[in-house]
């Protein structure tokens, strides 16, 4: 009888406390979302590789904790100045895509490239004067400076990306100021 009776109280308490448990919504699928949080400084990333899903919304959070000014550009194939010195990508990862800009803290400056940033504070932070079109997208931190942009991974960008910082004419790059994004199906 007093098995009985603690099988039926495990019972009951079983099924009043699933009753609480909340259930997620049918959107809620591993691919729908990715938080992704980027720290920088003298001269890392961290992490120094993410793993980005196709048809995933990424919030990317980026974080200067340098005592320096640092940016984060991703991209394929590094343009060099005429004197050597890194500069740039020549394949911009954020090319063609909209890019939400949730925040930005203490932005040094930021370039549009051919992405197409959007919402008030994109219109503070790109839609100036001279603004770069041929330069990648790009988002330079002032020290604890901090942005968060939120973007969709579209399908056409599957396989190994690189982020890379290239301030004080390519010094941060040199010093190893870079590392890998990589893109799944």
């Amino acid at each position: 009888m007093r098995v009985g009776f603690v099988l039926a109280l495990v019972l009951v308490m079983g099924a009043r406390l699933g009753a609480r448990a909340p259930i997620p919504p049918a959107s809620a699928s591993p691919r729908s979302g990715q938080s992704l949080v980027v720290t920088m400084g003298e001269y890392w990333f961290r992490p120094a590789r993410l793993a980005l899903r196709v048809g995933s919304t990424v919030t990317l959070r980026l974080a200067n904790q340098g005592v320096l000014a640092h940016e984060l550009m991703v991209g394929r194939g590094v343009v060099r100045e005429a004197s050597g010195k890194p500069d740039r990508y020549r394949e911009d990862f954020f090319a063609g895509l909209r890019v939400e800009v949730l925040s930005a803290v203490r932005v040094k400056r930021a370039t549009l490239g051919k992405a197409r940033p959007v919402g008030p504070l994109a219109e503070k932070l790109f839609m100036h004067e001279g603004m770069e079109r041929e330069h990648p997208f790009m988002v330079d931190l002032e020290p604890r400076g901090t942005a968060v942009l939120r973007f969709t991974v579209p399908g056409g960008r599957v396989g190994s990306w690189e982020m890379g910082c290239f301030e004080q004419d390519g010094a941060h790059y040199l010093a190893g100021m870079k590392g890998v994004v990589s893109v799944t199906p």
